[in-house]
């Protein structure tokens, strides 16, 4: 038992150093962790993960670059004028896809854009592929904020919204 107990004592000493490098890493980040942090299902452990993975995403000269390195593009099978998508490539780091997945699952219930997206895709592509199209958009909003320097904001209009809005903008017509 004694055994047990140091190296239970030995384990949690090293996951408190760890945790120390990890703050320090995302402190000379700042605005970049911040950015991650603030995508929904995305905390503080994945979000240094994707910002040593990714980083500022510079290195991608567009989204389908991006989309490729992270593995969710679907494969092509083609023949003549015969084209089939397949499966999604899968390349690069598994770590990313698999974090992007969950937090996609995460966003489709706090972000109610991506959840309607999921709906509609999981209808008529059922719910894996589904998943797998809003860790895509994530990813893609993702680049995005990171682009223009602003942190991930759920926009909370439902199409009813957006309706009576228009209605109330709209001119009133008088005869």
């Amino acid at each position: 038992m004694d055994e047990y107990a140091a190296a239970w004592l030995h384990l949690t000493g090293r996951i408190k150093v760890l945790d120390e490098k990890i703050a320090s890493q995302a402190a000379k980040d700042g605005v970049l962790e911040e950015i991650y942090k603030s995508v929904p299902g995305i905390g503080t452990t994945s979000a240094r993960i994707l910002a040593n993975e990714l980083g500022d995403t510079s290195q991608f000269q567009n989204e389908g670059q991006l989309f490729k390195y992270v593995g969710l593009t679907p494969t092509e099978h083609s023949s003549g004028e015969y084209i089939r998508q397949g499966h999604i490539s899968r390349q690069g780091k598994p770590i990313i896809r698999k974090m992007l997945v969950q937090a996609a699952w995460k966003a489709i219930k706090i972000d109610p854009d991506l959840q309607r997206t999921y709906e509609r895709i999981s209808q008529r592509a059922g719910g894996k592929k589904a998943i797998i199209g809003i860790a895509r958009r994530l990813v893609g909003r993702i680049r995005s904020c990171i682009r223009t320097g602003s942190l991930y904001a759920i926009k909370n209009e439902t199409p009813l919204d957006r309706k009576s809005n228009e209605a109330n903008i709209a001119p009133s017509v008088t005869s």
